[in-house]
């Protein structure tokens, strides 16, 4: 961790090695309550039969709504990467809101009945269940600050190049743990400047939501 971020290592907390970085934003949340609905929509075969499950959710509507917002899910617990039922609740993100706060998009939610493996569910709820009550849990007017605890695994993270800018010079600064850092040296000949440009060039996502844990902090 010291090679990679330096003076802003911080340690490890229990198993897990932690950074702070300035880049990971801040949630305010607005004087009013946030509110949120799902409406569950149950799958069908060919033959218009009724399936334990249902198709997977990813929007809700509400008021309010806006990126950060956390609500809590009634008996709607995780089931695993390896497709075992779970008791660990899960917690709806909003990450984006429309401008009017009555939409919003979430991580994509596969949910099926208690025992039940149709569409690959990464949720269950009991049987019978046909609705999902959503409640707010954040408090009005606080600022939080965003933490995150996740394996190794669920995060991708590649390297890629640009092409290289003609009437350049390029050169490869350094390459530390798989990312390079590249220099660009250009001339702007009207004003006789010379531009120097660094790049590092990456693409990364968080592919498996099941194996982080999102943190607020009250501020």
């Amino acid at each position: 961790m010291a090679a990679i971020y330096g003076e802003a290592n911080i340690g490890r907390y229990g198993t897990a090695d932690w950074a702070e970085t300035p880049d990971l934003p801040v949630v305010v949340t607005p004087a009013s309550a946030a509110t949120a609905s799902i409406t569950l929509t149950a799958a069908q075969d060919a033959g218009g039969n009724t399936l334990p499950w249902f198709e997977t959710v990813t929007t809700v509507s509400g008021t309010n709504l806006f990126k950060g917002a956390i609500f809590n899910v009634a008996g709607l617990k995780i089931v695993d990467c390896s497709g075992i039922e779970t008791e660990v609740p899960i917690q709806v993100v909003v990450l984006s809101a429309n401008g009017a706060g009555t939409s919003g998009t979430i991580s994509p939610l596969r949910i099926a009945q208690h025992g039940e493996t149709g569409n690959n569910p990464n949720a269950w709820v009991a049987t019978g269940t046909s609705t999902l009550t959503l409640t707010y849990a954040l408090g009005t007017s606080k600022t939080y600050v965003v933490n995150e605890v996740r394996t190794k695994d669920c995060f991708a993270y590649d390297t890629y190049q640009f092409d290289v800018l003609p009437g350049s010079q390029d050169e490869m600064v350094s390459t530390v743990g798989g990312s390079s850092v590249k220099m660009r040296i250009f001339g702007d000949g009207t004003n006789l400047d010379k531009l120097v440009r660094i790049d590092s060039t990456y693409a990364s996502s968080l592919f498996e939501p099941r194996e982080a844990a999102l943190i607020y902090v009250e501020a």
